[in-house]
């Protein structure tokens, strides 16, 4: 295959990922995880000018060597203080979730898919970094790691020191990107019988399990974690699981390493490493796939996997046209890590990603196996090399995993919420099906807009009060409810007192933001701005039915980590409360950049749908996205539905069109537009009532009022016509799976 055809096999992919991602089992992913911390190896100045003869010139030095060959891998140092050392003189960049099974289990939570992780680490610092929707087992059942209590006790960190190809380190240039990951202290499995018990019991109807973590065990502690893990996974076997998947990891000795395939060998059936890694296999042999294939037959597997930065390929005796889609999925979501640092929804194929010539056939035979390979679409400057393999890793087994092959000619759509066990919330299923309509629909009218609302009331808004902002939005709401599903409302002006003048009728349902902030004009540190003394359980005590975030987000902007931080928590929040989560990103102009140009209104079509995608990632519910385009023209109509399906085909949460204060004829086709692309509705403010909110004669008022509610009524048809409702329905034995009898002792207990 040519290498310019990649791109588009990619590409064809991608359109099938929803698919997977609906049609995905649980993947149990163990057996040891724990808490990363993330440092640039060119700004480790104290350690790279560290005096010689002390520990931390020796770490220095190996990280030197290591990042001069371009080898990345991971050592331990006998440095018992190393680990108070490097956390009081470094600067991180970033904590992540650490461990091979956990980092699939991450990737796999943020597209959606079912993922069950062992966890013995359950301290505040750790939770942090693991996305609430990663299933962890306890003594009560399965839950989500997003309602999983805080624990006291953690293990020790690791620490990743990256380098960037053509970034001077010390004296140094790395040809390669890549990390080396430093541990100071002996690793052990993760203690969590819990999850052996329930593993064992998903086992029978799961679609794969991950065993890893062997490399970083003590000498005195390995033959135990062995001897456990023969059992864990034979117990697997029994119950039926095909796919059990060691990933080797790079060890310190060639003896420890053959140590761990022996005594595992024949309880695993799927075998990953890196190139790197198998290199290190072939000490006599100078063919690595030679000695692959020659590994293959000795532990009998059903399939070796390797991953190299422009190319993998896997060894097999299975469906070679499943495996090439499980590769290609693998490579797909590790190259989106790698341009955005973070697990994530890919977009596309990564702007900048080169394919490279593959050293195999695509598709080749020897005797009763299948030689599979592709290439990669490979980054030359990497944002992060960290996770790339666990990543690509949860790829694979989320295609090896399906219970039936997806069809290249069927495009599914997740339906917000699996239906494994345990992980469907009434809670939130219920509040939802009260702000939508009967058949699916979101036709919300927002009026939760504050100085921007009593700038319309009069021209100088220091002369409109408080009672008279509240009073004019109680006016439009009495008007406008008969055409609406919900209300977007704030608490300063509109919550309690829609409820208490009954103007809000009881059918109607009631949204609520949690932020004190307007749309002005962001700049480079704006940041989220809560309400003060206004929160998400005062929210579920009053009988709101979805939280909104409005969420300013650029991932190029100084405070972007911080603004990831805060919908994290949110997101956390909400869970622990059963509050569904619609989240608002917004695009802005960082200093310096022209929002009248061309080039910016481009880079803004992008960032609202890797926005979306990206707020998806973190599990909230519902998305209010901003329109992807311009519709002026039938050329800008047509690029927009075409980049409104790239919004839908990343996200697995239903979203809907704002309005953003354009004309009404403008939002009316945007919706059109958004709603055959997959959008389920609009939650929609100025556009829809900015007239009879500016308007001051009593008549022309109720007029415009009456106009307003002719517009929803369109609005409504329109979204009737061409949107995805949203309307999830359980019934036989996908509700008692999903609802067992007794389900409600181990709900939010």
């Amino acid at each position: 295959m040519k290498t310019e055809d990649w791109a588009e096999v990619y590409r064809v992919l991608l359109q099938k990922l929803p698919a997977y991602v609906r049609g995905a089992r649980l993947t149990m992913c163990g057996l040891s995880s724990f808490l990363d911390a993330y440092i640039p190896l060119h700004e480790a100045e104290p350690l790279l000018n560290a005096k010689g003869g002390t520990p931390q010139a020796a770490l220095s030095q190996e990280l030197l060597r290591r990042a001069s060959t371009g080898i990345g891998g991971e050592f331990y140092l006998n440095w018992p203080e190393g680990e108070i050392w490097v956390e009081k003189t470094l600067q991180f960049s970033r904590w992540g979730l650490g461990g091979s099974g956990a980092q699939a289990a991450q990737m796999l939570a943020v597209i959606g898919a079912p993922a069950l992780m062992s966890l013995e680490d359950r301290s505040a610092r750790q939770l942090s970094v693991i996305h609430p929707n990663v299933l962890v087992a306890t003594n009560r059942g399965v839950v989500r790691c997003g309602e999983l209590p805080m624990a006291q006790g953690r293990k020790p960190a690791h620490y990743i020191f990256e380098f960037t190809a053509g970034t001077q380190v010390g004296s140094i240039v790395p040809k390669r990107s890549s990390r080396t990951i430093v541990r100071f202290t002996d690793e052990r499995l993760d203690n969590d019988p819990d999850f052996i018990r329930e593993s064992i019991a998903a086992s029978a109807t799961a679609g794969g399990g991950i065993l890893s973590g062997f490399n970083e065990i003590s000498e005195q502690d390995i033959e135990a974690a062995l001897g456990e893990t023969v059992a864990l996974a034979q117990a697997w076997r029994n119950q039926g699981l095909k796919t059990i998947h060691l990933e080797l990891g790079d060890y310190a000795t060639a003896k420890a390493r053959d140590r761990v395939l022996e005594k595992l060998g024949r309880t695993f059936t799927s075998l990953g490493m890196s190139y790197s890694e198998l290199r290190a296999l072939c000490v006599g042999s100078p063919d690595a796939i030679s000695k692959a294939f020659e590994l293959s037959e000795t532990l009998n597997l059903s399939r070796l996997c390797v991953h190299a930065d422009t190319w993998a390929s896997v060894i097999t005796n299975s469906d070679p046209q499943r495996e090439l889609e499980a590769l290609l999925c693998g490579c797909l979501l590790a190259s989106t890590r790698a341009e955005r640092g973070q697990p994530c929804w890919p977009s596309g194929v990564p702007a900048n990603a080169e394919f490279h010539p593959v050293p195999l056939e695509k598709f080749s035979k020897s005797g009763e196996r299948f030689i599979v390979t592709c290439a990669s679409p490979y980054l030359e400057r990497p944002v992060a090399t960290i996770g790339l393999g666990d990543t690509f890793l949860a790829g694979t087994l989320l295609v090896l995993g399906q219970a039936e092959p997806v069809s290249g000619n069927i495009l599914l759509k997740n339906l917000y919420m699996n239906t494994t066990e345990n992980t469907i919330d009434p809670g939130k299923l219920r509040s939802i099906q009260r702000v939508t309509t009967p058949d699916g629909f979101f036709l919300i009218c927002a009026l939760d807009h504050l100085s921007d609302f009593q700038e319309l009331l009069d021209p100088d808004p220091k002369t409109v009060d408080y009672q008279r902002t509240g009073e004019a939005k109680i006016e439009l709401i009495r008007s406008l409810a008969s055409e609406c599903s919900a209300f977007l409302l704030d608490a300063r002006f509109g919550l309690a007192q829609v409820i208490a003048s009954r103007a809000l009728p009881g059918s109607v349902g009631l949204m609520a933001s949690v932020e004190d902030e307007d749309y002005k004009p962001a700049n480079v540190q704006r940041k989220t701005r809560f309400r003060e003394n206004w929160s998400t359980r005062q929210m579920k005590l009053l009988g709101i039915d979805v939280c909104k975030l409005l969420w300013f987000y650029r991932p190029d902007s100084e405070v972007a980590e911080h603004q990831r931080g805060v919908l994290r928590s949110l997101v956390r929040e909400c869970a622990e409360l059963s509050l569904p989560l619609v989240v608002e990103p917004i695009w802005f102009p960082l200093e310096g950049e022209d929002p009248k140009s061309g080039a910016w209104k481009q880079r803004r079509v992008r960032g609202i749908v890797e926005s979306a995608h990206e707020a998806n990632s973190f599990g909230v519910d519902i998305l209010k996205v901003e329109f992807p385009g311009y519709v002026e023209t039938e050329e800008g109509r047509v690029k927009a539905l075409e980049d409104c399906q790239k919004l839908d085909a990343g996200v697995n949460v239903p979203w809907m069109l704002l309005s953003a204060g354009v004309g009404y004829e403008a939002f009316k086709t945007q919706v059109e537009i958004a709603c055959r692309a997959g959008g389920s509705g609009f939650m929609a403010g100025r556009s829809i009532w900015r007239d009879a909110a500016s308007t001051h004669d009593p008549k022309k008022r109720e007029s415009a009022a009456k106009d307003a509610a002719s517009r929803l009524s369109e609005l409504a048809a329109v979204t009737r016509q061409s949107g995805r409702p949203f309307a999830p329905k359980l019934e036989g034995k996908d509700l008692v799976r999903a609802f067992p009898e007794f389900w409600y002792a181990n709900w939010h207990r």
